[in-house]
């Protein structure tokens, strides 16, 4: 996948796919499940690597809305900015596999750029491109490792991509017990608002939709993660079509058909009505992209 680029639409992150709901009747996370999470996000980059301006927030937002669910707090490692490292990265992606259990629900959420690369058909996956979790220190951790880490996940999980090329990351993983969300298409950018210091995917589904309430489309007091992607993937094309890739579009797979929540209900706070977009564009300036990087849209 290539990397988040910000507009006043926003940030460009991208991703590929459609939404897919699982056929597989398997029950929801329990409420008493054992959570753990790890989430990322980097908006201060090394070098000369253009910043982003929701990464830090989203995962700041994310962790909030953890929080306020019950999950404990020595429960959730957070990876931001200076600590979002590629090495960190994939050290924090197998602590959260190995406190997996078959029980337990599992949260991974990224929020950052993306590289993508031409694949050359290469390993035998029949795939064009391959994307890269692009870490602070501007090294890479592959759509496979990615891949390989969220299948080993036990018990249920959700996978939350607020990144360029998005859907890309889904490498043959979602199912009925894992989630996956991202924030566009894999032919798509991705963006975040400078107005709200979010992206586009993090600030609809999480701020506005499952914290904010807005998500509520049944009235029943609580917002699902299938309510809030909904939320978002209904205002998020509106919210980018100023977008200098145009807009996106964001992708769910897997789930069991049922309404997962983060845990009991909230008091939802007010949500601000969205600010109306603009468009700058994020891209770093010719002869400044990192090694391995690829020209223009990254």
């Amino acid at each position: 996948m290539r990397r988040l680029v910000a507009v006043v639409v926003g940030a460009l992150l991208v991703s590929m796919g459609g939404l897919v709901a699982s056929t597989v009747a398997v029950a929801a996370p329990a409420p008493t499940a054992e959570k753990w999470a790890l989430v990322i996000g980097i908006t201060d980059y090394d070098g000369r690597t253009r910043d982003t301006v929701g990464g830090a927030n989203d995962a700041a937002v994310v962790q909030k809305a953890l929080l306020a669910n019950g999950w404990p707090a020595d429960h959730i490692r957070m990876l931001v900015d200076a600590d979002a490292t590629a090495a960190n990265i994939r050290v924090g992606m197998d602590w959260l596999v190995q406190n997996s259990t078959p029980t337990s629900f599992s949260v991974f959420h990224f929020s950052g750029h993306t590289k993508q690369a031409d694949s050359g058909h290469s390993g035998g996956d029949n795939e064009q491109f391959h994307e890269f979790l692009w870490g602070r220190d501007n090294r890479f951790v592959s759509d496979r490792e990615v891949g390989a880490r969220m299948r080993a996940l036990q018990g249920h999980a959700w996978i939350n991509m607020s990144n360029c090329e998005a859907a890309g990351f889904e490498d043959g993983f979602a199912g009925p017990t894992k989630l996956f969300t991202a924030a566009s298409r894999e032919d798509e950018k991705g963006y975040e608002r400078y107005e709200t210091g979010h992206s586009i995917l993090t600030g609809l589904m999480v701020k506005d939709a499952l914290l904010g309430g807005a998500g509520d489309a049944d009235g029943n007091g609580r917002v699902s993660l299938q309510e809030a992607f909904a939320y978002a993937a209904a205002h998020a094309p509106a919210q980018s079509e100023g977008g200098e890739y145009g807009p996106q579009h964001p992708v769910m797979m897997g789930g069991d058909g049922g309404q997962w929540f983060l845990g009991a209900p909230v008091a939802a706070e007010p949500s601000a009505v969205p600010p109306a977009p603009g468009l700058l564009s994020g891209l770093i300036p010719p002869g400044l992209l990192p090694a391995g990087s690829l020209p223009g849209i990254l």
